[in-house]
């Protein structure tokens, strides 16, 4: 039989505590880095930021001196940084519930659905952490107060043998968000659009950092290797979404026809961007039809001008494709990601072998 909470001891209770005190400080230290949806406006997100970052450091020197190094060092410094984490993590909380949820806050009528999306928000950002790190942070500190603390790794691992994987996993649960926030996303065709170059089934991995790397709270892009380039293909928010609440916001992924001050114009489905026929080998037409200017801006479109931070977007599937010709430009903040590699295809449940693992182009 196992043991009893009664029979273990009370060693094995003091260095559990500190791995989660180490867990939690890590989660805390990486939090805003991690949803990366939070923002601020003006000088006000640039005052959050550096207070977040400040917070983060504490946080992570202190996860550091628990997991690594097994001591408490940090235990004070981390208690007070929690505290101070309260108001910061409600602040974000009550600007980005308008902008997640689109709930309004407004002083005629604030207990409408505003309460509510900000209780969910409230419960999912870094509060629930701020305050389990104060009520570990003071269980830990009266036992060192006392000088009852004696952590026992042998006995911690005698009593809790599954901890270590739940360690590993979180640990590598906080890496694969990271990776997946600034690094690489998966995305997964779901129309006809790009045909044939991609297909309704493939999964893609999206290079996101290539165009810089957007920072949380000041929701601007550092870092950058290049800007878009004609002929890319890229993953972007749907221009047409801007007004939606951020989690109902949809990505497209098309191909880059005109960069910010190409002067393009299409006639009878020719593309000419300044002056010169501009042609894919990737685009095709399964339609024979030609739809007159005055009908539809499929086949025909004056000659205009891109503005500056702005990008002309088309499918190679172009006459089954719903992009710039319909909605206008997409703007240069609200491209993602340059799409990279197909990971996966299937169709109808069967998978396509001889797409897997092949770049994009």
């Amino acid at each position: 039989m196992g043991k009893s909470k009664a029979n273990i001891p009370m060693s094995s209770h003091d260095y559990l505590n500190m791995r989660l005190f180490g867990l939690t400080c890590l989660f805390q230290g990486t939090f805003w880095i991690l949803f990366p949806f939070y923002t601020m406006p003006g000088i006000l997100g640039g005052f959050w930021l550096l207070l977040l970052l400040g917070l983060s450091v504490v946080f992570l020197a202190a996860s550091h001196q628990a997991l690594q190094r097994e001591n408490l060092r940090w235990l004070e410094a981390a208690r007070k940084a929690a505290f101070l984490g309260l108001p910061v993590h409600f602040t974000l909380a009550f600007f980005c519930t308008d902008t997640l949820f689109n709930f309004h806050f407004t002083f005629q009528q604030p207990w409408g659905r505003y309460p509510l999306g900000f209780l969910l928000l409230a419960l999912t950002s870094g509060l629930p952490g701020d305050l389990y790190l104060i009520f570990l942070s003071s269980k830990l500190g009266r036992r060192l107060a006392d000088g009852s603390f004696q952590p026992d790794r042998q006995v911690f691992k005698q009593s809790h043998k599954h901890f270590e994987l739940f360690e590993a996993l979180f640990i590598a649960l906080v890496l694969a968000i990271f990776i997946r926030i600034y690094f690489v996303q998966a995305f997964k065709i779901p129309s006809g659009s790009m045909e044939d170059t991609l297909l309704i089934g493939d999964h893609l991995l999206v290079n996101k950092f290539i165009y810089g790397t957007r920072v949380p709270v000041l929701d601007r892009e550092f870092f950058q290797w290049r800007d878009p380039r004609r002929g890319d293909i890229i993953v972007f928010e749907f221009p047409q979404d801007a007004t939606e609440p951020y989690l109902k916001r949809r990505d497209f992924i098309k191909r880059v026809i005109g960069l910010p001050g190409d002067l393009v114009e299409i006639r009878a489905k020719q593309v000419f961007v300044n002056g010169q026929l501009l042609h894919f080998p990737q685009q095709v037409h399964k339609s024979s039809e030609l739809l007159p200017a005055g009908l539809s801006t499929r086949d025909f479109v004056r000659p205009f001008r891109i503005p500056e931070g702005k990008y002309f977007v088309l499918g190679d599937n172009r006459d089954f494709s719903f992009d710039s010709r319909f909605w206008g430009f997409v703007e240069r903040e609200k491209i993602k990601g340059l799409a990279w590699i197909k990971y996966w295809s299937r169709d109808r449940g069967w998978p396509r072998w001889e797409r897997i693992g092949r770049p994009i182009h």
